[in-house]
């Protein structure tokens, strides 16, 4: 029986996006049905040892600031330095004696730079590494994005170091061929995944069903919402990436012609919403689940995408959702078309097309309610059927079952 580790230290479990939501979920399923297969990290820890395995960054910032600090300039250039430098540094650490790496067949890592980082730990065991990405695109781009142009100085470096933690890692585990479409657009690292693809496994994501007390939830009628509006709603960052700005274009077309059309928001980002009474923003949230059942429609435009935990949430609210059909979003499509009929591709060049979409879904929900529900409905089987954690512990542990143990 292999055993694998989470190493979940990186960052806070906690049901929101990218590895703190992905790990929450199966973390909390895992709470009330043990499984002794899989252990994270976190859990074997107490508060001292934790803090000790991330304490060298926080110490490695304050001295170079302490040094710098009356120069503005060195300011940016400490700030540039330890971004790069918390990135991809070798941490030279070792964990209590809690925690004995032989027992593990695998440690499952979920941040690429953590591959890296803790490589020293895993020289003299026997333990192979996996890897989980959740970025949208490359972490490059990420960390590239919106920062001052003299970041991308070291861009070949840094795309160099993210190329070697993909190389590093034993194994990579993706939720499905398809998202490794937003990575392969960067020639090097498809050249790279195309020379390891005897490393690839594939593994769809999974969330926890939802209890919701209805007596205490919140109601779009709060927010000012009538009840015989269409709701449509969008969750996530305000950035081009995840297609904030084409939502955008599709309400400015839309709700001048639909009076009783409502678009109801959450997240932030660079992109500045519309300014109208029925452009609905909430900020950040934490009751998605609640408010997600009562839209008639999401509406899911990214640009680029991985596989997005939003869709599966959407799905298990058994809510219509209009998809673009790039990176992960595809792997749907392979789904047997007479359970994903509550699933609406679109081509993200076709804003037009997606715009008549939208609207025929309006109309659909007009002549006949009951029929369009059907296609909610329909969403919520097809959660129940792929996407439950018993179906995602069961899979998992199969892959893991199958992959060589001796390096």
């Amino acid at each position: 029986m292999k055993r694998v580790l989470i190493w979940d230290i990186s960052f806070r479990l906690a049901n929101i996006g990218g590895p703190s939501g992905y790990l929450y979920n199966i973390h909390e399923y895992l709470r009330v049905n043990p499984c002794g297969q899989i252990v994270f990290l976190s859990d074997l820890l107490t508060d001292d040892s934790g803090k000790k395995l991330l304490e060298g960054q926080a110490s490695f910032r304050q001295r170079m600031t302490e040094r710098i600090k009356n120069s503005k300039l060195l300011f940016r250039l400490n700030d540039m330095l330890y971004t790069l430098w918390k990135e991809y540094h070798v941490c030279n650490v070792s964990l209590p004696s809690s925690v004995q790496l032989d027992e593990y067949d695998y440690v499952h890592f979920h941040q690429a730079n953590d591959v890296r980082r803790y490589a020293t730990l895993f020289r003299d065991t026997h333990c192979k590494t996996i890897l989980t990405t959740h970025c949208p695109c490359p972490r490059t781009d990420e960390i590239l994005a919106n920062k001052p142009w003299y970041y991308r100085l070291f861009a070949h470096w840094i795309r160099k170091q993210e190329r070697e933690c993909y190389r590093q890692a034993d194994y990579l585990m993706f939720p499905c061929k398809e998202a490794r479409e937003p990575y392969e657009k960067d020639a090097k690292i498809r050249s790279l995944f195309h020379s390891i693809e005897h490393k690839f496994f594939y593994c769809p994501t999974a969330i926890l069903d939802t209890q919701i007390d209805k007596s205490s939830m919140q109601k779009m009628s709060s927010l000012g919402i009538p009840e015989d509006a269409f709701i449509i709603t969008y969750f996530g960052r305000h950035s081009r990436i995840k297609g904030y700005d084409i939502l955008k274009s599709i309400g400015q077309e839309l709700l001048p012609k639909y009076t009783h059309l409502y678009f109801v928001c959450a997240g932030k980002g660079e992109i500045s919403p519309i300014k109208h009474p029925r452009w609905i923003e909430l900020g950040f949230i934490n009751n998605t689940n609640e408010l997600l059942p009562q839209s008639d429609l999401y509406l899911l435009p990214n640009r680029e995408t991985y596989f997005d935990l939003i869709v599966l949430e959407v799905l298990r609210a058994g809510v219509p959702l209009v998809l673009a059909e790039n990176g992960g979003n595809r792997y749907f499509k392979t789904l047997p078309l007479c359970e994903r009929y509550g699933i609406t591709f679109f081509d993200i060049d076709a804003i037009e097309l997606l715009c008549q979409i939208v609207e025929e879904k309006i109309q659909q929900k007009e002549l006949s309610p009951n029929k369009y529900n059907e296609q909610g409905a329909a969403n919520r089987h097809l959660w129940q059927h792929y996407f439950t954690l018993p179906t995602y512990i069961d899979n998992y542990i199969n892959q893991l079952g199958q992959l060589p143990i001796c390096k």
